[in-house]
């Protein structure tokens, strides 16, 4: 029962820090419009100058169509190739970047999100660049273990036995391995910012903290499932093709409108993770000074 009332207590921590701070929201929205312009534009104008021509325009316009896009793309393909060589420097600015407004959101949103963002990116993202990459190790060795065994599965199969067995396999053991891992991150990052620790001890902290309160995973999978439907929405919209100028704008807001949303979801589920963090440490303060004080 206790349990239960940290899990509702750590909702209401999340939906508070993003009433608090949705100033959060909007920083990490207009970062992804900003890449996405940044990205999208040189592939424009490569599609555009490669399609204009052909009278095939229109038609694209209203219809996805996989065989010409590609003959397209073959046929400008040494303008992509450079335009993708010029685009690679975004990779690690973007990882960078990723870990920067993970740790500057933490850091907000502690202590009753009262404390600045800047100054957590500026403290934290150094030791997080370290936590993301021991946690990068963690999931290709993951990923190693499931090539062994969606082999092994496909091994078992009779032969002849359909492909996508072994596939859907390793397709549900990479999403879980990567959300496993990404909650221990969290984690990770919390223990770093909160509690002060070193590197590797956030990161065996990030480890062992959501084994010993299974409440985690409760929090993490309801937050899990919302993200997915809004993935779900978001690649839905991605695959659309609108047959009007006007429904192709109506597709682009709404786009832009799950985005702010995913930026908001996100401030939400780091102060419903800080919060969970910050309860669980304050029910367990007379046993940690009880332990110093013996020791």
């Amino acid at each position: 029962m206790y349990n239960s009332r940290i899990l509702r207590q750590s909702y209401r921590d999340g939906w508070r820090g993003l009433r608090k701070r949705p100033g959060l929201a909007a920083l990490l929205y207009a970062v992804v419009l900003v890449g996405s312009v940044a990205i999208s534009i040189p592939l424009y104008v490569i599609l555009d100058g490669s399609s204009s021509s052909t009278g095939f325009g229109p038609y694209l316009v209203a219809r996805f169509d996989m065989i010409l896009i590609t003959e397209i793309m073959q046929e400008s393909s040494s303008a992509v190739l450079a335009t993708v060589a010029m685009l690679a420097w975004l990779a690690p600015v973007v990882f960078i970047w990723k870990v920067a407004s993970s740790v500057g959101t933490i850091h907000a949103l502690t202590l009753g999100a009262m404390r600045s963002f800047w100054d957590g990116v500026g403290r934290f993202t150094g030791p997080g660049l370290l936590l993301s990459i021991l946690n990068l190790g963690v999931f290709l060795v993951w990923l190693v273990l499931v090539i062994f065994i969606a082999a092994a599965v496909a091994a078992l199969l009779p032969v002849g036995a359909a492909i996508e067995i072994p596939v859907a396999v390793a397709v549900g053991l990479v999403v879980i391995g990567g959300g496993l891992v990404g909650l221990m991150q969290d984690f990770a990052r919390i223990n770093l910012i909160c509690e002060g620790r070193g590197v590797i001890a956030a990161w065996l902290e990030g480890i062992r903290f959501p084994l010993r309160h299974r409440e985690v995973f409760a929090l993490y999978g309801f937050w899990w499932l919302a993200a997915g439907a809004l993935s779900g929405l978001l690649l839905g919209l991605h695959v659309s093709w609108a047959s009007t100028i006007e429904a192709a704008w109506l597709l682009f807001l709404g786009h832009q409108a799950l985005l702010v949303v995913r930026a908001a979801g996100t401030v939400a589920w780091t102060g419903s993770a800080v919060g969970m963090h910050e309860q669980i440490r304050f029910r367990e303060a007379p046993l940690i000074a009880l332990n110093d004080a013996i020791a």
